[in-house]
């Protein structure tokens, strides 16, 4: 986010930062009929809806601000904050700028089971998975494929992390709450963006199970910038290494 606003500023480009923290002071007006006009109003500025041509979105959950958090459930801030939340999304689903994205295409997000068929749709190979509440039925698929890691079902970030021996006599917790398990795949990552239909990626060379919060263990994790070629709509992305 910082980086994004820091080249369109060196652009001298008219950019607009609106912080979530700043949601008890924020007001939002808007009107939906031929053209959507409204008003996005803070403490120290105000947005004219019409004059937005581009957005670049990185909302977080309204409900784990700490404003709203330390107000808790039912409070005026904690339905202001709601509120408000779901008037922008709803104004970035219908707003004629570019938004970068927009919710509709990020909601295969809230399921991980849902973006890996997807993925395998695409063309590309998926580790085995499984998605279970049975303790038993996570032990015959550990001894099945060897290694395996786990995380969470949903869109709520989870530390992947590979299942070892001393974690056993936690399974039996599953039962509580469907948890993915997948075959351990050995290698390095790659993160793929696309951009107006131009490939972006990167190799990330990590000891660390997940290289997310490879520094909680000390480590950095290395990259690589990747040439990436995208062959035909729908094809999978060749990936050469500069």
């Amino acid at each position: 986010m910082t980086a994004v606003y820091d080249v369109l500023h060196r652009w001298r480009q008219p950019v607009v930062f609106l912080d979530q923290r700043d949601v008890g002071d924020m007001e939002v007006e808007w009107c939906v009929g031929a053209r959507i006009r409204g008003t996005i109003r803070t403490r120290n500025q105000g947005v004219e809806l019409k004059n937005v041509s581009a957005v670049y979105q990185r909302p977080y959950d309204s409900r784990r601000l700490p404003l709203v958090a330390h107000a808790g459930p039912g409070s005026d801030i904690w339905k202001h904050a709601l509120a408000v939340e779901e008037i922008l999304t709803s104004w970035l689903e219908m707003t004629p700028a570019l938004v970068v994205n927009r919710p509709e295409a990020m909601a295969t997000n809230s399921s991980k089971p849902y973006q890996a068929t997807l993925i395998k749709s695409c063309g590309f190979d998926i580790p085995a998975t499984l998605i279970t509440t049975d303790p038993g039925v996570v032990l015959e698929f550990w001894r099945q494929h060897g290694t395996l890691i786990y995380k969470s079902v949903s869109d709520i970030r989870s530390i992947v992390s590979r299942l070892s021996a001393e974690q056993e006599a936690r399974l039996e917790k599953v039962v509580y709450c469907p948890t993915q398990f997948q075959q351990y795949i050995p290698g390095d990552d790659y993160r793929v963006h696309v951009v107006d239909g131009k490939v972006f990626a990167c190799q990330i060379v990590s000891e660390v199970d997940d290289y997310r919060y490879a520094s909680r263990n000390g480590n950095a994790p290395g990259s690589r910038r990747v040439t990436c070629l995208r062959k035909s709509p729908g094809a999978a992305v060749s990936l050469h290494r500069r």
